[in-house]
């Protein structure tokens, strides 16, 4: 491998300044519909049924999408495919701006999903090029953590610049914004150290989808993957999707009221990402952590379900402590990471990664049609407590499947204890 000299060495502080822009755009993107969704209801007239699936759509495609951009991410490396891909969001962001039918958004939120498909799984590929080892762990902490900013970016400020902008406007002003994070991107990093050189032989496809095979023939990673799914779906299709037009529906908020509540939920989102790491490491005990997590999660639900006719400041508060606890989800996904043998680390990402992002498409989807088929039955704000109980009971389900991981993880664990111990004292 070329060593660099440090001047020509790009540093954490680099890295993350080019790659944070484009992961917080995803996450924005991603839960953008939910402030605007009385708006797209109105200019361009969608059932709900519908709204679900033009959200929906998003992860849909970028979930079918996460295989061929791992093959397209060894084969080119991401500096080239993320800035190609790029290229289609901002178009797709153009198109979503200019669309007047149900499947003019839905085509654009196809395109705006393909074009950041690339962007989580190549940032940390990119991350794991040039950093060390202690260095990666921060560095994709502090990714992280920023990219769920732009689920707070998506509240609040999306609502007060559709107020003042319009809609429309806002999103042909980001497409802009993502050109410009994008060709940062390209101009500032290289792909790896040893840019230019022949590197590793290139995985076929099939060798590729035969290591997914093998990731799913572990049991434990079977017994995880439910509440990789489930747990940031449920949360994502709240503060993404359907929190907007149930303040709406429900308490007659209007657009920036909505944007205060979802703003709320997003920053408790942030923080509870941000904090539930550090407990594991404190306690010691992730499966006691999640299942806490997971219960404190299910209850503001489960209130906001049996609780007819509730003021919107408890609402509010139950929402907020939802999206709160929901950061027990990261946990979740350090435990599914955790129990991979090394040889399957990359695929086993990869698998969780379309867990996560095919569950929240899955979800958003089927909610528009349980709304749309609950509505006439229990009316507007009945229809939305029986999407609370049934995200609730999923959540309940999958930790079920979880707590039956419990014996392989300990074995998982104390592997991991012992090899860390090992390497330690060399650093």
């Amino acid at each position: 491998m070329t060593t660099l000299t440090p001047d020509r060495r790009p540093g954490m502080a680099r890295l993350l300044a080019c790659t944070i822009p484009l992961a917080v755009l995803s996450q924005f993107y991603r839960s953008s519909t939910g402030v605007i969704a009385p708006d797209l209801v109105a200019d361009v007239g969608l059932t709900v049924e519908q709204l679900g699936l033009v959200s929906g759509a998003f992860f849909i495609a970028i979930t079918i999408l996460q295989l061929p951009v791992g093959v397209l991410l060894d084969r080119f490396g991401p500096r080239r495919v993320i800035t190609t891909t790029m290229a289609i969001a901002v178009a797709g962001s153009i198109a979503f701006a200019m669309a007047e039918t149900f499947a003019g958004l839905v085509l654009s939120r196809v395109l705006i999903a393909t074009g950041f498909a690339a962007v989580t799984i190549g940032s940390v590929v990119m991350l794991r090029n040039w950093l060390p080892a202690a260095g990666l762990s921060a560095a994709m902490s502090i990714l992280f953590a920023a990219a769920n900013g732009g689920s707070l970016i998506a509240t609040a400020p999306l609502a007060r610049a559709a107020v003042w902008l319009g809609w429309r406007e806002t999103f042909l002003a980001l497409a802009a914004v993502s050109a410009l994070a994008a060709l940062a991107f390209y101009l500032f990093l290289r792909d790896r150290p040893d840019e230019g050189s022949p590197g590793e032989p290139k995985e076929p496809f099939l060798d590729t989808v035969k290591g997914i095979v093998d990731v799913l023939r572990i049991p434990e990673v079977r017994l995880i993957a439910p509440l990789v799914t489930v747990g940031y779906a449920s949360v994502i299709a709240v503060v993404g999707l359907w929190g907007g037009p149930y303040l709406y529906d429900v308490y007659g908020l209007d657009t920036k009221a909505r944007g205060d509540v979802l703003s709320a939920m997003a920053v408790a989102l942030v923080v509870g990402t941000l904090v539930f790491g550090p407990l594991e490491k404190r306690f010691g005990n992730r499966r006691l952590l999640v299942t806490a997590g997971c219960i404190a999660t299910v209850l503001p639900l489960v209130l906001l379900a049996l609780w007819p006719g509730a003021g919107i400041r408890p609402a509010a508060v139950l929402l907020s402590l939802f999206a709160l606890f929901s950061g027990f989800s990261v946990i979740v996904m350090a435990h599914g990471m955790a129990v991979l043998p090394q040889r399957l680390a990359g695929r086993g990402a990869t698998t969780l990664n379309i867990a996560l992002l095919g569950g929240a498409a899955v979800i958003q989807s089927a909610s528009g049609l349980l709304l749309e088929a609950a509505s006439s039955l229990a009316g507007s704000e009945g229809a939305y407590r029986i999407l609370f109980a049934l995200l609730g009971a999923v959540l309940v389900a999958a930790l079920a499947c979880y707590r039956r991981a419990e014996a392989e993880g300990r074995a998982a664990e104390k592997s991991a204890a012992s090899k860390s111990a090992a390497v330690r004292p060399a650093q």
